[in-house]
């Protein structure tokens, strides 16, 4: 259950972390790109803003497995690999993945390096 709440922790500071890298490097591209857009370029810029704005909802996952684990684990036992909470920390752990993977802009990444 600890494995699985630290998990979710760094999952959520890793999308914390691109959602402030990826801010940057957009904020350097704007300098250098024209005054004159497209609509469609236009569309395609609000879909990475709410796309990266998106990658705070990883921190929900997190708080919910900390706060999982310190109601549900008694410190005062010994130690065990799986409880009956096991189940509903990886479950808390998947969300977590998933939002991660669904915020990812990969495939927008791999567009705009072909495109340079």
């Amino acid at each position: 259950n600890l494995l699985s709440a630290i998990a979710t922790v760094i999952t959520a500071i890793g999308m914390i972390i691109t959602y402030f890298k990826k801010k940057k490097d957009d904020e350097e591209d704007e300098d250098e790109q024209d005054a004159q857009r497209t609509p469609e370029e236009d569309d395609d810029d609000e879909k990475k803003k709410k796309r990266r704005k998106s990658k705070f909802l990883g921190i929900i996952p997190a708080v919910g497995a900390v706060v999982t684990f310190i109601l549900t684990e008694d410190m005062r036992l010994p130690m065990t690999m799986i409880d009956k909470w096991t189940f509903l920390m990886i479950a808390i752990l998947f969300i977590g993945l998933a939002l991660a993977f669904f915020t990812s802009n990969k495939k927008q990444e791999k567009e705009d390096e072909e495109e340079e």
